[in-house]
């Protein structure tokens, strides 16, 4: 029964989870810099510090990977090299990436330097995996939507190493898709500065609940066949956690892994036990998500926000506004951090570390009665209320990051960094991937206008003056099928839109539609996920032009480059992008490359394939603050699109290039009530319609 064993890689966000994870034997460890790492709350480390933590791990025989997963802005690329110089320099095993232009420079100008591409580039099939593999990169992270058998699918037909991941923090979102928290406040999770609106209390209609906060991942109960596909790598989430929590789940999955190699399965009491101690991490109540291939009703907690942790006692009286009086039903240490439940609310402004605990004289001797505790504690508590750890300090965190400082100062000799070669951005370096204007076929128009609906085709095509894209959707795909002739004969310059996400099992199908479409005569494609790349390579000398749309991050001049490389003639500016980022790629782009810029769309804010517990009448969704949001449901995932539209209608005299930029009008989504038709006049004569946002073009895009 002896099975491969994956590699365990564990998070760390700060020295004392480093310690931990490698203590609790993590095969290698991911962690950030100072910047450029999605988690930009983490402490993260310092060069000093991630100079010797290479050195320490190695000797260990443990990797290194740093995660540069963030969407970086064009005038952040040349501090990218500095730091890029730094980890070939000190031997890190790989860097983890998400921005395509990132992901070629580093194979252009550090092919020392293996890439593991972020889960954060939401690749979820083998098209997708394949098309990067050719690229050079080593590994990629595959989205956490997944089942088994999408996975198996995928490890199937690909030789690229595979990482999933087995235990942390779910995302809601299809990652690297969210908007959510850069639209609702300037802090974008695409730069590592998320700031969870998912987690907090919806209305919708009469009813409120976290609709949006999802369990936490445990994949303990399918490791087996996890590693029967031999996946090379089990990933734990939580660079922001403590190094308790690091090392307990570390230690767990150590354990696992290694009897399921030995046993070729994990014996139902091993696996009983090895539960038990993952439910002491305090995480979320967990969830297996969609690994049998459907997601449990548990996998939204509709009543309970945060991590619930473990009861360790209630309280019996309160004397005075701080002092409790505490039955314990389990050990409660000065350090330990608590929470309030109360029968009134769910549990949240209400934790707070333990200062001192006293026991109260007389109450401990009477053999079988629980014993009590007099506690100080500072947030409002009544008689009955229970009281949870969430957290408690370990060896680790006990003895404080410095301590773990002066040992990495002590047991390690940095190995002298030999004097390399020091590589620069430079962008005239990537004028090679601009080639002359012969092999653009056909030329984008000034306008672009966007639809997601057969009657929008029939409607908008009768007029002139843009280029109309629409979207391959299920139910265009339905009108469409069998008259793909007679649409090309009357309409031959529509751009057909591929949909962003497509699992495993969908490709044939969305093969077959583009073959059929290229067959009628269409020769302008839209791709909204890199894998679609490869639907289009054996057609490349019959004048396809292929065009990378908004779903597709580019943010800078790189990421231009990487998509012309492989063949797009025009590029689609992200959405979040600020002003001066959109003009530093603007000044820099040659005239033979066409860029699109998003002016008008209601944006979906957040793709899901998890199952809500939405009304599916169309009922807006409201935050505490006001905020509100449609769900929309198309093609088995729900989107969460804002109701205020996203508009650069009136800064048009201030919009960059006009002779380079192509201006797109969006309306693949809008909310009841809303007529396209009766507006799009009056937003290309630059009219503003509605209360409208202009994004982070505004303001700093953080």
């Amino acid at each position: 029964g002896y099975m491969d064993k994956p590699e365990l890689l564990a998070p760390a966000g700060n020295l004392e989870a480093f310690f931990a994870a490698l203590d609790a034997g993590a095969d290698a460890i991911y962690l950030g810099g100072k910047e450029f790492g999605a988690r930009q709350r983490a402490k993260n480390f310092s060069h000093f510090e991630l100079e010797r933590l290479v050195a320490y791990a190695h000797r260990r025989n443990v990797k290194i990977y740093v995660t540069v997963n963030t969407l970086l802005k064009e005038r952040e690329l040349a501090s990218l090299y500095r730091f890029l110089n730094f980890l070939r320099d000190i031997g890190v095993d790989a860097v983890i990436v998400q921005d395509p232009g990132v992901i070629f420079l580093v194979r252009r100008d550090f092919p020392e330097l293996p890439v593991h591409v972020s889960t954060q580039l939401s690749i979820h099939n083998a098209m997708g995996v394949n098309v990067l593999g050719r690229l050079g990169c080593k590994r990629v992270v595959l989205a956490r939507e997944l089942s088994l058998a999408e996975i198996a699918a995928v490890r199937g037909e690909t030789e690229t190493e595979l990482e999933v991941f087995v235990f942390g923090a779910l995302c809601l979102s299809i990652a690297g898709q969210c908007l959510f928290s850069s639209f609702f406040g300037g802090q974008s999770g695409n730069r590592g500065r998320c700031t969870q609106p998912c987690r907090r209390l919806y209305r919708q209609g009469g009813r409120s609940g976290y609709f949006l906060s999802p369990s936490d991942f445990s994949a303990l109960e399918f490791l087996p066949q996890l590693m029967a596909l031999g996946v090379a790598s089990c990933k734990i989430e939580g660079r922001l956690k403590s190094s308790q929590y690091v090392g307990r789940v570390t230690s767990v999955f150590r354990r696992a892994i290694d009897l399921i190699a030995r046993d070729g399965d994990l014996k139902p009491e091993k696996y009983r036990e090895l539960n038990r101690q993952l439910r002491s991490a305090y995480s979320r109540p967990l969830t297996a998500a969609n690994l049998s291939g459907s997601y449990p009703d548990s996998v939204i907690q509709l009543h309970q926000h945060g991590s619930m942790g473990i009861r360790v006692g209630s309280v019996v009286a309160a004397d005075g506004p701080h002092g409790v009086r505490v039955r314990l039903d389990g050990e409660i240490l000065p350090g330990d951090r608590l929470k309030v439940v109360s029968r009134h609310g769910d549990g949240r402004r209400n934790a707070f570390t333990v200062k001192t605990v006293r026991p109260l004289a007389g109450k401990n001797r009477s053999p079988g009665k629980a014993a009590e505790v007099f506690l100080e504690v500072p947030v409002a508590c009544r008689r009955g209320d229970s009281l949870v750890k969430v957290g408690s300090k370990d060896s680790y965190s006990s003895r404080g990051a410095k301590y773990w400082l002066e040992k990495l100062k002590r047991e390690v000799e940095p190995s002298g960094r030999k004097g390399k070669k020091v590589v620069r951005y430079d962008t005239a370096r990537l004028a090679v991937f601009f080639p002359p204007p012969a092999d653009v076929p056909v030329k984008l128009r000034a306008w672009q206008l966007k639809v997601a609906s057969w009657e929008h085709l029939q409607h908008f095509s009768r007029e002139r003056g843009y280029d109309l894209v629409v979207e391959l959707n299920r139910r265009v795909v339905h009108r469409l099928a069998g008259h793909e002739r007679r649409v090309y004969q009357q309409h031959p310059h529509l751009i057909w839109s591929l949909p962003a996400i497509h699992f495993p099992g969908s490709e044939p199908k969305l093969a077959g539609e583009v073959q059929r479409l290229l067959k009628a005569g269409f020769r302008r494609f839209q791709l909204n996920n890199l894998g679609q790349v490869h639907l289009f390579e054996r057609f490349g000398e019959q004048g396809v032009s292929l065009y990378a749309g908004a779903q597709l991050p580019a943010a800078n001049l790189a990421a231009v480059a990487a998509y012309r490389s492989l063949g797009f003639a025009a590029v689609c500016l992200s959405p979040e992008m600020d002003r001066e980022s959109i003009e530093a790629v603007c000044r820099q782009v040659p005239k033979t490359m066409k860029l699109v810029l998003l002016v008008f769309a209601f944006l979906p804010l957040l793709p899901t394939r998890m199952p809500l517990p939405l009304s599916r009448k169309k009922m807006p969704l409201t935050s505490p603050r006001g905020e509100s949001l449609f769900p929309c449901f198309r093609d088995g995932l729900t989107h969460l699109v804002s109701d205020r539209p996203f508009s650069l209608v009136d800064r048009f005299s201030s919009l960059p290039g006009t002779d380079l930029v192509t201006r797109c009008i969006d309306f693949s989504f809008y909310p009841p009530g809303f007529n396209p038709a009766s507006q799009l006049a009056k937003i290309r004569r630059g009219k503003t319609i509605l209360p409208s946002t202009s994004f982070n073009y505004g303001r700093k895009w953080d």
